[in-house]
């Protein structure tokens, strides 16, 4: 009786999210969702040789395992730094296809280990990336801004597993010809995919996401603390300007109240009907619109101004708010 194998049905499983993610409303991060794919392509592949032994996808699996790192590290990079006239920097990422390339054909016995450099390499620069941006990513839609944070270390366990699965393959091959091959790969395969898609069901229903706390954890607070805490965090609004912030995110603003995140989460999400991403945005259209309607400054300064990053989430934010783009908004209020 056949058989799906299990990096089949999980590749399957990352085709959902994939969907989900692609029809999510825009922006999109292109490079996630091409290594959303690649991720797809490896475990069919992985599935379809081990499995039924479908030899030729072997000549296939290195040239696109060669692009996971690649992709990987580019899908947390500012989309800002590829909209520029000179795209050749991103054009280096392609370095470890082109020594795929090379290697698989004049010296296919280094490939695994070269791959493995590779990896460790593109693994070392993420975790630095990690370091660097702390907690936030300000490009970032400020409600995702934690979900990135914890998928970029995600990805690093994933790199580094798949760097020392090329190192191990690499001396399997010089030792016993590669006799061991398919158990490394599958295995690896099905560990790194399970990882990856365990990381994405927690964050799904992970009670303590950015949007909501539960119910019952709702019911058990203390309503005139939250409301203490809110007059708080006005206070802290209105004499440090907090929200014009590009860098904020939700960690921050707990840090300074010296509360849980989620306590902050709880109180706004309960007294004022709104998340907390919503509720910063706010006061940043408010801005927006006093910058609008008494100053001649560009909208794109506006924008900065008023502590958003990119031109599409800033329009996106204030036609939901006001019905309108700013430009059309700023034509009917402007002060004479």
């Amino acid at each position: 009786m056949p058989m799906i194998p299990l990096p089949v049905v999980l590749a399957l499983l990352l085709g959902y999210f994939l969907l989900i993610e692609l029809t999510r409303p825009p922006p999109r991060n292109r490079f996630a969702c091409a290594f959303l794919i690649l991720l797809i392509v490896q475990l069919t592949i992985v599935g379809m040789r081990f499995g039924y032994g479908v030899e030729r996808l072997g000549m296939v699996f290195p040239l696109t395992a060669s692009l996971l790192g690649p992709l990987a590290f580019l899908s947390f990079q500012n989309p800002v730094g590829f909209s520029g006239k000179r795209p050749w920097p991103a054009l280096l990422h392609l370095l470890p296809l082109a020594v795929a390339l090379l290697l698989s054909r004049f010296a296919p016995t280094y490939i695994d280990f070269a791959q493995g450099l590779f990896s460790l390499f593109y693994g070392l620069a993420l975790t630095l990336l990690g370091l660097r941006e702390h907690d936030t990513f300000p490009w970032v839609d400020f409600n995702r801004r934690e979900y990135v944070r914890r998928a970029l270390w995600c990805v690093v366990v994933l790199i580094f597993v798949s760097a020392a699965t090329d190192f191990v393959i690499a001396v399997d091959g010089w030792r016993s010809q590669g006799a061991n091959i398919p158990n490394i790969v599958g295995g690896t395969s099905i560990v790194a995919a399970l990882l990856f898609v365990l990381f994405i069901l927690w964050h799904k229903f992970n009670a303590n996401d950015w949007q909501s706390a539960p119910a019952t954890r709702a019911q058990q607070a203390d309503s005139a603390a939250e409301i203490a805490l809110l007059a708080r965090l006005d206070k802290l609004v209105e004499t440090t300007q907090l929200h014009l912030d590009p860098d904020l995110n939700l960690n921050r603003i707990a840090r300074k109240l010296g509360v849980p995140a989620r306590q902050v989460s709880a109180a706004v999400n309960r007294h004022r009907a709104l998340s907390v991403s919503q509720f910063i945005n706010s006061l940043r259209i408010d801005e927006a619109c006093r910058l609008l309607q008494n100053t001649d400054l560009p909208v794109t300064r506006v924008m900065l101004q008023s502590g958003f990053v990119t031109k599409s989430n800033f329009n996106r934010e204030f036609s939901r708010r006001l019905g309108q783009s700013p430009s059309t908004w700023r034509n009917h209020n402007k002060v004479a």
